[in-house]
């Protein structure tokens, strides 16, 4: 596995050979093998030991806090991952206005294609064509991105597709738990597990 997740709280990470042990109220409650594992994900309550980190670090493995409502606090980065080399890339794209913008554009318009294409494939339950306009509305937001001449104008396409997809989103689940997207906190637990999804992601 690429991506090692330790979301268990108030728990120790320790080393043991080639492998990561956590500990929990003195009881090993898994052994992991780092040969692999490119980054891990932890709780910031767990408790990173020296020994653990210098075997992450020395294997390549980035180091990844966050809060148990997914917001990343910080992270640490081996030298052997290619970190460097890629913040000088992400920054050099990042000064570039035009570059940044294309970038965003191309984002941005795959992700509102993507939404797109979940309504498409989920259609057949809509059984009063109340899809109809709102998939007309993301298609001319996806076509519209290219043109858009600041980042501004393209987080404003993302935000109002959204919008429409969500709204067909709400209209696909059997349980009418889920109103709307939100974030924190999470009122339902549809939403609550997106937060977490897009932690992950």
């Amino acid at each position: 596995m690429e991506t090692a997740y330790i979301l268990h709280e108030k728990c120790s990470v320790k080393r043991e050979g080639e492998h990561i042990k956590l500990v929990r109220l003195g009881e090993t409650i898994a052994t992991i093998p780092i040969d692999g594992v490119k980054t891990m994900v932890l709780y910031d309550s767990v408790n990173l030991t020296a020994p653990a980190l210098d075997l992450l670090l020395n294997n390549g493995t980035d180091v990844i806090y966050q809060s148990k409502g997914g917001r990343i606090k910080g992270r640490i980065l081996s030298p052997k991952n290619g970190g460097v080399i890629i913040r000088l890339a992400q920054y050099s794209a990042f000064m570039d206005a035009s570059r940044r913008l294309a970038i965003a554009k191309a984002i941005v318009a795959a992700k509102i294609r993507n939404q797109a294409s979940v309504v498409k494939k989920y259609k057949y339950h809509d059984i009063n064509n109340s899809f109809d306009s709102q998939l007309s509305a993301i298609d001319s937001y996806a076509k519209q991105v290219g043109a858009a001449d600041s980042l501004d104008v393209v987080m404003g396409y993302e935000g109002v597709s959204a919008k429409y997809y969500w709204e067909c989103f709400r209209l696909l689940l059997k349980n009418p738990v889920f109103t709307k997207r939100e974030y924190r906190p999470s009122p339902d637990y549809v939403n609550a597990l997106l937060n977490l999804g897009y932690a992950f992601l």
